[in-house]
């Protein structure tokens, strides 16, 4: 079988799964995909470009046994096409897999689920950094394929990889076959929830955040003394417009000034918190942070404490993470960005859980 034949079995696969009688098995199967009961999108709302598009067409076309008939899509597909198509193509598996390159297009790759270990052509470019990779594995007359996408994991995510594997394994404790096709998904969810926390965490940039001004002329003074920070309108209207700008490690924000309040606009949290603890003194509690004002907020769960409260007692630690789980399954539920919301990051990093 020649990796053009595959391409276009797939490509058909992909086809067959976007027809009309399929409509309501694919939208059932994108809520169970999604693992988040507050999920309310279609799978026809998710554009083509993003992620979530390649990974569950991968899982509902090979891995997931339709309602209806209690079988896979590709089963299904086989069934009308077995003429020309042979049946190893019900038998293909997604696992994370080392690798390594032998020459060209040849490559040794070891299935840390598995631990069994194929030669095959990977057509693809994979990334200098890439330590991991996400494949599907075709077998056909003793030669090994790939079949649908791959996807490339950074050596930075390595450990968290191999956390989210053991933690569905611990959880699940099945063998390593249906580990691999019943809860693959499971796995590539995880993985992806905890690279997200990683990246947000290191990188987190809020777009807007705003505190009441408490000492206005104190404000003003200790601003002028920051550095990096440029005054680009000064007391124009009560309004005051500063640009900060670190070159030598390309941080960047603006803050707006006014009598009453205080507004900071696209600074990374890191520095964002730097700037705060320099002007504590003349600001108070934030005017329209939703996860400030949840935190300060009593919570009858929490025997009507608050969580900034509640999180001093370590017998309150496990519901808080629970809730704190609940808000990352709404969050990621939203429809539009604009959609007021708890930033679950924000609040789990303010409770230090």
């Amino acid at each position: 079988m020649s990796i053009k034949k595959i391409n276009k079995i797939n490509n058909e696969l992909i086809s067959f799964s976007k027809a009309e009688f399929l409509k309501h098995e694919l939208n059932e199967a994108f809520f169970v995909w999604n693992q988040n009961q507050y999920f309310t999108k279609e799978f026809a709302d998710i554009d083509i470009n993003d992620r979530n598009y390649t990974l569950f067409l991968d899982w509902f076309i090979y891995d997931y046994e339709l309602i209806t008939s209690e079988r896979s899509l590709v089963s299904l597909y086989w069934e009308d096409n077995k003429e020309k198509v042979n049946d190893n193509i019900l038998h293909t598996y997604r696992s994370i897999f080392k690798f390594k390159k032998i020459i060209d297009t040849k490559y040794e790759v070891t299935d840390i689920i598995k631990n069994l270990s194929y030669q095959l052509n990977i057509y693809e470019s994979i990334p200098e950094n890439t330590s991991l990779i996400s494949l599907r594995l075709l077998k056909f007359d003793n030669t090994f394929f790939t079949i649908n996408h791959i996807v490339a994991y950074s050596e930075e995510y390595k450990d968290t990889i191999y956390d989210s594997i053991t933690g569905v394994v611990k959880e699940t404790k099945v063998d390593q076959e249906r580990l691999c096709k019943e809860y693959f998904f499971v796995i590539e969810k995880r993985i992806n929830k905890s690279i997200d926390k990683l990246i947000q965490g290191n990188n987190l940039t809020k777009k807007k955040e705003t505190f009441i001004v408490k000492n206005y002329n104190l404000l003003k003074k200790n601003l002028d003394k920051i550095d990096n920070l440029e005054n680009i309108i000064v007391d124009k209207e009560n309004l005051s417009v500063y640009n900060y700008y670190d070159k030598k490690k390309n941080e960047f924000g603006s803050i707006e000034l006014h009598e009453k309040k205080i507004v900071f606009n696209d600074f990374e949290s890191n520095v964002l918190l730097k700037l705060k603890e320099n002007l504590n003194e003349g600001i108070k509690v934030r005017s329209d942070n939703i996860s400030e004002s949840w935190l300060q907020t009593k919570i009858p769960i929490l025997n009507n404490k608050s969580p900034i409260d509640a999180v001093k007692n370590k017998k309150n630690v496990k519901k808080l993470k629970e809730i704190i789980l609940e808000l990352e399954l709404i969050y990621e539920s939203r429809t539009s960005d604009d959609e007021p919301f708890i930033d679950p990051n924000y609040v789990s990093k303010k409770l230090g859980l």
